[in-house]
């Protein structure tokens, strides 16, 4: 695929550097639209909120791919264990990575395969009733071999649940850390975050309700919400929201742009095994598709 030289650069394509560490990989926050940082699920998903390896008790593993715009793809394996670390909590090990495509120099013909790639280390902690958790990540970004940069990221989250556990408020530092590297000689300012959320479940009807709102210090803030239904046993449908869609509204006045911004997903959960998918429309802009396969290791084996 050819382009310009410039458009080489992650940020340029993604708005920022290192932005592998925003994204959440996974297919059940995705289907919620990215809204889910105040609400617990089925299994922990540490790179939404790692505070909910607080209440995680289960040995998973999980597998997930995400198609994004044109030929750009992600995927990520995740690996969590209770009691490692500290007793009653879990530790999760994250390996994701970022495809941005091929790219050639329209001058000299020479072809770039851009890529990023993240390790997360993640933690969590009970501390009276308010769970609290950490990631640590490692970032390395590659343009080609003599265009590169490593950072390390920290986020902090945490989460306290009332209402016997049907109400959750969340609140977290994410994006926080520095690089290693520079590309050639510039560096760049990894941009930091403050998430808050909160979500409630219905007593007399199998909803759960969800809103996050991230504020960004440097570029636009994005706020979404996310309903999520447990419409059988082993089946779960989910919806989400995010309100920034209005902004991959281009004038065309297709109708696509009307539904900018929503995204649908569905979970199946059959024994020790969990299949989560999602459809991401983004306007004009081309849908994403996300999906997610989790498995309890303990009940694989019994």
């Amino acid at each position: 695929m050819k382009r310009l030289w410039i458009l080489l650069i992650p940020c340029s394509i993604f708005a920022r550097v290192f932005l592998i560490s925003d994204l959440n990989f996974n297919s059940r926050s995705s289907g919620l639209r990215n809204s889910d940082f105040a609400l617990v699920s089925h299994y922990a998903n540490p790179l939404s909120n790692p505070a909910f390896l607080a209440l995680n008790s289960k040995t998973y593993f999980s597998s997930t791919y995400f198609n994004h715009f044109e030929d750009i793809n992600s995927g990520s394996l995740s690996f969590a264990y209770p009691d490692l670390l500290v007793n009653g909590t879990s530790t999760a090990f994250s390996l994701s990575a970022v495809d941005y495509g091929s790219f050639s120099d329209i001058e000299t013909g020479y072809e770039y395969n851009p890529y990023d790639v993240m390790l997360t280390v993640s933690q969590g902690l009970m501390y009276r009733n308010i769970l609290l958790g950490a990631n640590l990540k490692y970032v390395y970004s590659s343009i080609t071999s003599e265009y590169s940069s490593g950072g390390f990221i920290v986020d902090v989250g945490s989460l306290y649940r009332f209402y016997d556990g049907r109400m959750s408020l969340g609140a977290g530092l994410f994006d926080v850390g520095f690089q290693t590297d520079k590309y050639y000689e510039s560096s760049e300012e990894i941009d930091f975050h403050l998430r808050t959320g909160i979500s409630y479940e219905l007593e007399k009807m199998p909803l759960k309700m969800c809103f996050q709102y991230d504020y960004y210090f440097s570029e636009l803030s994005r706020y979404a919400i996310g309903l999520e239904l447990d419409a059988k046993k082993n089946l779960t449908v989910r919806a989400g929201y995010d309100f920034s869609g209005t902004e991959k509204e281009i004038g065309a006045n297709d109708k696509i742009e009307k539904f900018g911004g929503l995204s649908l997903g569905t979970s199946i959960l059959i024994d020790a095994f969990g299949f989560d998918f999602s459809y991401i429309i983004n306007g004009e802009l081309d849908a994403e598709f996300c999906a997610t396969l989790e498995m309890q290791i303990p009940e694989i084996f019994k």
